[in-house]
This record gives C-alpha cells, sequence and structure tokens, in this order.
C-alpha cells in the first residue's frame, strides 16, 4: 500500500526543515571554520596572546559544526524511524 499524500508531505515538510538545520547550522560553523583557518594560515598572527585567542576561535567554531551536526544526525535518524515505521504500517 503507497504512503499517504498527506504522510509524503510532511516527511518532505520534515526534510526541508532539516536541510535549513543543515544549512543554518553546522555547515554555516564549517563554512567560518574554514574562512578563519585560511585566513589564520595567510596572514599569520603578531604574538603569541593573539595567536592564542585565534586558536581559540577555531575551537568554537569547529565544537559548534560538532554539535550541530549531531544534532542533524538525531533528527535525520528520527525522521528515518518515523518513514520507517509508516512503510511497516503500510504492509
Amino acid at each position: 500500500m503507497p504512503t499517504s499524500p498527506a504522510a509524503r508531505s510532511a516527511t518532505s515538510t520534515t526534510i526541508a526543515a532539516l536541510a535549513e538545520q543543515l544549512r543554518d547550522g553546522p555547515l554555516q560553523c564549517l563554512t567560518a571554520l574554514q574562512a578563519k583557518t585560511a585566513t589564520l594560515a595567510a596572514s599569520g598572527v603578531a604574538n603569541e596572546q593573539e595567536r592564542l585567542e585565534e586558536f581559540e576561535d577555531l575551537v568554537r567554531l569547529a565544537q559548534c559544526a560538532m554539535k550541530g551536526f549531531n544534532e542533524f544526525t538525531n533528527d535525520l535518524r528520527t525522521l528515518l524511524e518515523q518513514v520507517a515505521a509508516q512503510v511497516v504500517d503500510s504492509h
């Protein structure tokens, strides 16, 4: 038995929300991390204190990306479980 139009619509909406979550969360952090790392590599730093602060910023951005990606992965896993349950229920 095929999935109902309402279920497909809800899944599409959820997938769209997940895509937005990925774009606005971990991908944004990763983009900032890459840009900041490239800038730091190209320009260097004036002193050790500045270097320490720049590295702390890089760690914060990396942690932001990891946290956001973990949240995205958990939400994606939840969606997978919901879709799998719909498939089982439809048989």
